[in-house]
């Protein structure tokens, strides 16, 4: 994926998150958080944790990716997926791609 895919697939997963939670608070202001937790792939609003949304899962070495349209935010899930670490990258990337600011 190229930067700016990768922009609008972090972009999209923020806009989910904003939509399911109704949150009012500047968008900007929003950090995204990956984490897996026995073996489901989650985003959290960074701030408030308990606002999550699970977006891929894997059990039995079968990977489900939780976002069902075609979209930047899938492919950027999916890349993930085939890393080592898919929490981890998907931070790595959030933080070099200019949207974790303090």
């Amino acid at each position: 994926m190229q930067n700016r895919q990768i922009m609008s697939g972090f972009s999209e997963l923020k806009d989910l998150l904003i939509k399911k939670y109704k949150i009012n608070e500047n968008r900007k202001s929003i950090r995204l958080h990956f984490r897996m937790m026995a073996g489901e792939l989650y985003l959290h609003n960074y701030r408030r944790h308990e606002q999550k949304i699970q977006i891929a899962s894997i059990v039995n070495g079968l990977i489900t990716n939780n976002l069902t349209e075609r979209s930047f935010a899938r492919d950027l899930v999916e890349l993930a997926l085939k890393e080592i670490m898919p929490a981890s990258f998907l931070n790595r990337n959030f933080q070099l791609n200019g949207f974790f600011r303090f």
